[in-house]
């Protein structure tokens, strides 16, 4: 600090030293001061932001062990079931589902019901 006012080209027009030196050092106290905080903010960022990416990964990771799951399970399902669960899952209604297979939309509907039940009895039994 103290070189800093040295080195002033202006120093001659300064009045009071201590004054000029006393608002030298609050100014050099409040730009630490913002800087530390600024650089805690970034860290605290980085550090959030870390923690966000680690949380989806889990998150992907644990739905695609119960996609395989949910995969291998109705393949233990009786085939007539499983297709009409499959075609479920791909996003087909009642009605395509039994113009796809040639069966009735009732058929379709208890097949449909029959293999969710097993399903869900197998998840619950999880927990």
């Amino acid at each position: 600090m103290i070189i800093r006012y040295w080195t002033n080209p202006d120093k001659e027009k300064i009045t009071s030293v201590n004054d000029y030196l006393f608002i030298m050092v609050k100014n050099a106290s409040l730009n630490y001061l913002r800087g530390k905080r600024r650089e805690e903010q970034r860290y605290q960022h980085i550090h959030s932001e870390r923690d966000d990416k680690d949380d989806e990964l889990f998150n992907i990771l644990v739905e695609e062990e119960y996609n395989q799951l949910l995969i291998s399970l109705i393949e233990q399902l009786p085939k007539p079931n499983a297709r009409v669960i499959r075609y479920a899952l791909s996003g087909y209604n009642n009605k395509e589902i039994s113009i796809l297979l040639g069966i009735s939309i009732n058929t379709v509907k208890s097949m449909k019901y029959s293999a969710i039940r097993k399903l869900r009895e197998y998840f619950n039994s999880l927990y």
